[in-house]
C-alpha cells in the first residue's frame, strides 16, 4: 500500500478543445506537479446539463473535467467529518441520487420515514411528504433528464417507484415493478431510458422507459442467479454490468440490439464485485466485495480484466465507489474497518487514509457531492460521520457529477 500524494493547489477549467483537454490530463490525474493552472470557466446548472443527448462527447474521456475549478492542500488528509444528523441504521438506504440542487436522495431500503434526502449545507436529514416503503424496497436510482429519480425496485413490487423532489413525493407509474429481488442498480442510457441490472431476474424486461412509465421486453433473457450488482455506462453507450456471482462472458449490454454480448474474459463469480466505476482512461475499475484478487479493472477494449498491483481486502469489504475529481476512487466502506480505501489507477494501489472505514455493514454506495466531498450512503451506519473529506474542493456550480456518464451504486 502506498500513502496519497497531496498537490499544494490546481485549477481545471475550460481547456478548449479535446485534443487540448487529453494533452493536459496526463499532468491533472499525476497532481499536477508543474504547478500548471488554466483559465476557468463557471457556469449554473441547467436542464441541459442533465440531458442525455448520446455518448459521443465522451469519446474524450478527460472532458469530465471541464468546467472544474479544483483546489487541494497538504494540509488535509482523508477523513470523515461528522454532520448534524445521526443516520437511522438498520439497513435504511441502499445507494443515492445527487439532485440538481445539490442535495442528496438517499434510495430507502428498509427505511420507513420520511427523512431520506442529506441537505450538504445543513449536515441533516430533511423531511419529504411521503413515508419511504421499507422492506429493503429499492437499490439503487438515477436521475432522469427531467429531475425525477427513478427507484431501482429490490423487494419493491407497485407503481410508486419515481420521486419527484419538487412535490416531495414518490410518483404513480404505469407498470408495477417486479420486487423479489430481481434487480440491484440501474444506470441511465443515452437513449434516456433506465437500464434495471438484472440480479435475480431472468426474464427480457429490464429496460424502463420514463416517457411510458413502463418496462420494455428486451432480445436477449437476463442471467438471473446473483448475476450482476450495479452497472457502468461506457463512452460507446453500452452497459457494463457488474459481475456478482455471474461466472459467464457476456456482461457488457448494447441497448441498440438488446443483448448481452460476449467479452474476452470470463467474470470470477462468488459475489466477486458490487458497483462499478469509470475512470477517466475508459476503463471499469469494479469494486471488490469478496474478491480477493488482483484482476479488478475491466478493459473494454479488450474484453478482459487487468492486473492491478494492490490485492482486493474480500470479505464483503466494499460496496461501490466513487469517482473523485483528482482521478482517483474512494472505495465506499462495508464490512471494511482498514485505512486503505482510495485507490489509484495510476499505481494500481490502495492508498492510506488518516481514519479506518468503520464496518459493520456501514455503507451501501456514495454520492460525489458539488463540493468535492463524498457523501458515504448509510445502510447499517447510525453515527454521524458519513461524509468523507476528499481534500479536492470544487468551485463550479457545474459539476460532472451530475451526468448519466457517472453512476455510483
Amino acid at each position: 500500500m502506498s500513502s496519497p500524494s497531496v498537490t499544494n493547489s490546481f485549477s481545471v477549467g475550460q481547456l478548449g478543445t479535446a485534443a487540448a483537454m487529453n494533452q493536459n490530463f496526463t499532468d491533472i490525474v499525476s497532481g499536477l506537479s508543474s504547478g500548471s493552472t488554466w483559465d476557468v470557466v463557471t457556469s449554473s446548472l441547467t436542464s441541459t446539463d442533465l440531458s442525455v443527448s448520446g455518448a459521443a462527447e465522451f469519446t474524450n474521456l478527460p472532458e469530465f473535467f471541464k468546467d472544474l475549478n479544483l483546489e487541494s492542500n497538504n494540509a488535509c488528509s482523508g477523513s470523515f467529518i461528522s454532520q448534524v444528523d445521526s443516520a437511522p441504521g438498520s439497513a435504511a438506504f441502499y445507494g443515492g441520487v445527487l439532485l440538481p440542487n445539490g442535495k442528496v436522495f438517499c434510495v430507502p431500503a428498509s427505511y420507513t420515514g420520511t427523512d431520506y434526502v442529506f441537505n450538504p449545507s445543513t449536515g441533516s436529514f430533511e423531511t419529504q411528504t411521503d413515508s419511504a416503503p421499507g422492506s429493503l424496497a429499492f437499490t439503487g436510482g438515477v436521475l432522469l433528464p427531467n429531475g425525477k429519480v427513478f427507484c431501482m425496485s429490490y423487494n419493491y413490487s407497485g407503481t410508486d417507484y419515481v420521486f419527484n423532489p419538487a412535490t416531495k413525493q414518490f410518483e404513480t407509474q404505469t407498470d408495477s415493478v417486479l420486487g423479489s429481488a430481481r434487480f440491484r442498480g440501474c444506470v441511465l442510457m443515452p437513449n434516456g431510458k433506465v437500464f434495471c441490472v438484472p440480479f435475480n431476474y431472468g426474464g427480457t424486461d429490464y429496460v424502463f422507459n420514463p416517457a411510458t412509465g413502463s418496462f420494455e421486453t428486451q432480445t436477449d433473457s437476463a442471467p438471473g442467479s446473483l448475476a450482476f450488482s450495479g452497472g457502468v455506462l461506457l463512452p460507446n453507450g453500452k452497459v457494463f454490468c457488474v459481475p456478482s456471482s455471474y461466472t459467464g462472458t457476456d456482461y457488457v449490454f448494447n441497448p441498440s440490439t438488446g443483448e448481452f454480448e460476449t467479452q474476452t474474459d470470463s467474470a470470477p463469480g462468488t459475489t466477486a464485485f458490487i458497483g462499478g466505476v469509470l475512470l477517466p482512461n475508459g476503463k471499469v475499475f469494479c469494486v471488490p466485495a469478496n474478491y480477493t484478487g488482483t484482476d479488478y479493472v475491466f478493459n473494454p477494449s479488450t474484453g478482459s480484466f487487468e492486473t492491478q498491483t494492490d490485492s482486493a481486502p474480500g470479505s464483503g469489504g466494499f460496496t461501490g465507489g466513487v469517482l473523485m475529481p483528482n482521478g482517483k476512487v474512494f472505495c465506499v466502506s462495508y464490512n471494511y474497518t482498514g485505512t486503505d480505501y482510495v485507490f489509484n489507477p495510476s499505481t494500481g494501489e490502495f492508498e492510506t487514509q488518516t481514519d479506518s472505514a468503520p464496518g459493520g455493514a456501514a455503507f451501501f454506495g456514495g454520492i460525489l457531492m458539488p463540493n468535492g466531498n463524498v457523501f458515504c450512503v448509510p445502510f447499517n451506519y447510525s453515527s454521524t460521520n458519513y461524509v468523507f473529506n476528499s481534500c479536492i474542493y470544487t468551485k463550479s456550480a457545474k459539476p460532472w457529477c451530475y451526468h448519466s456518464m457517472f453512476n455510483k451504486f
